[in-house]
């Protein structure tokens, strides 16, 4: 199944504020901020320069955090 059609990602889309306007599903998800899933359910590791600036980052030791629910549905559920 495509992503844009997977019913939980429409569900968490439609639960989640974006200040970013969806630019990833507008794009198909051609245009996604960089991150990397890692063994936190909840997180994936944000690769972004501009981390610090994102609502949905958190700084944790030496790394950044994004608990952005779609990012992190992208990722865990599709490799993306």
């Amino acid at each position: 199944m495509e992503p844009s059609q997977d019913p939980r990602l429409k569900k968490l889309k439609d639960n989640t504020s974006c200040f970013k306007n969806f630019r990833c599903f507008e794009t198909g998800f051609k245009e996604i901020c960089n991150a990397e899933d890692i063994i936190l359910s909840a997180f994936v590791a944000c690769k972004e320069r501009n981390s610090a600036f994102c609502k949905f980052s958190l700084f944790l030791g030496s790394c950044y955090y994004c608990n952005c629910p779609v990012r992190v549905f992208l990722a865990k559920e599709y490799g993306i």
